[in-house]
């Protein structure tokens, strides 16, 4: 079934080339088989890899790296410093490495915590619609990598993802210092 559906209803081709409308840093190095949809923002120092899509309404951050044939759907967010492998897909209304809720108790009150980590999405992965997967806590991993993980959120579920993963990684990953998610 998987192998034949495609065949009867395939995949949108989006062509290659930049909308009139996006933004992009005079740093960023996109692919030329890439396509970069209205209204799209790209950071410094980006790079857009072979046959990537952004839709439309997409912001990504300073210094992220998008991989080869990645599909981002409308609205999706890349925060800084996040990097996505290849064969990616991401649908519309994510929000990838946006600071966590780091706070820590100290002399009577809450105190923020920066986020410094990233976030680092490996080949072959899926993430549902209005997932968020929060930077790590700590900089950025040597080359732990975590076990295959697929995403998808319900609405219900999407605000707990991070705290949950974040859970199961530090008892797995105790030394893992960013999300890996791998496929």
């Amino acid at each position: 079934m998987a192998r034949v559906l495609p065949l009867f209803f395939p995949p949108d081709q989006q062509p290659s080339g930049i909308h009139p409308d996006a933004i992009i840093d005079a740093s960023a190095q996109i692919d030329p088989t890439a396509y970069i949809g209205p209204d799209c923002v790209l950071g410094a120092r980006v790079r857009l890899g072979a046959r990537s899509v952004l839709m439309g309404g997409n912001h990504v951050g300073r210094d992220c790296q998008i991989g080869d044939d990645v599909c981002l759907f409308p609205n999706v967010v890349v925060y800084a410093r996040t990097q996505i492998g290849h064969r990616v897909s991401i649908h519309a209304g994510t929000v990838i490495g946006s600071d966590g809720y780091g706070y820590v108790f100290d002399e009577g009150r809450h105190r923020k915590v920066l986020q410094v980590g990233n976030v680092i999405i490996h080949d072959d992965v899926e993430i549902g619609a209005n997932s968020a997967i929060d930077a790590a806590h700590l900089v950025p991993p040597s080359s732990a990598r975590a076990p295959r993980l697929i995403i998808s959120c319900t609405s219900r579920t999407t605000s707990s993802l991070a705290g949950t993963v974040w859970s199961w990684a530090s008892r797995v990953l105790p030394a893992a210092r960013a999300w890996e998610i791998t496929a």
